[in-house]
């Protein structure tokens, strides 16, 4: 589910399968999060290699990962995405009664780079980060406060406040970063004196 890429190692290795019943052709990328961006805008100190190939149904292969040598910064982990752009071939069909669409796929995985001599450790992190409920204009919200050097994941977030169980909206990245405040929406009201 992640890469760790620590500071001094100058590759790492992903072996990648096609588990489809056909051949596909992928184009890999590494980018700092923002989904506007193109593989050729995109921003990090990391290079996939090969940036596109094509893959048998079945398949392996590996996906070398190499710094560019530009650290980022050095008193704190530093997130990345690798994106597996999976393109399905296109079966030519000359039969205009049965339309068909290709999908196009893109998968993302987490590159973390992680300095060395960061104080704690990425389990004791996850100890140190504190919440407080908040009210902003109706809506109540949890605040996550992260005081370490390390992005603190979350897989599924639930409040118990009063027996009441209170769900934490799930969202696509439950990342807090390092140094940092974030704040994770209610899925239900809070019950009433909370």
């Amino acid at each position: 589910t992640r890469i760790i890429f620590l500071q001094g190692e100058r590759e790492n290795t992903l072996m990648l399968a096609n588990t489809n019943k056909y051949p596909v052709v992928v184009q890999s990328w590494i980018d700092d999060g923002d989904v506007d961006n193109t593989p050729d805008q995109a921003k990090a100190p990391f290079l996939p290699l090969p940036a596109v190939f094509k893959m048998q149904p079945g398949s392996m292969q590996s996906l070398r990962i190499i710094s560019k040598g530009n650290q980022p910064a050095s008193d704190r982990e530093s997130v990345y995405w690798l994106n597996l752009y999976e393109i399905p071939p296109k079966e030519r069909s000359n039969n205009e009664d049965n339309p068909q669409v290709a999908m196009a796929m893109n998968t993302q995985m987490k590159v973390f780079y992680r300095p060395k001599g960061l104080t704690h450790s990425p389990e004791a992190a996850m100890k140190k980060v504190n919440f407080t409920l908040i009210q902003n204009a109706g809506e109540t919200r949890l605040r996550s406060h992260n005081p370490t050097p390390y992005h603190v994941s979350f897989g599924q977030m639930t409040l118990s406040l009063k027996g009441k169980k209170i769900n934490i909206l799930q969202e696509m990245d439950m990342m807090t970063p390092p140094f940092s405040e974030r704040e994770y929406s209610t899925e239900n009201p809070l019950p009433a004196n909370a």
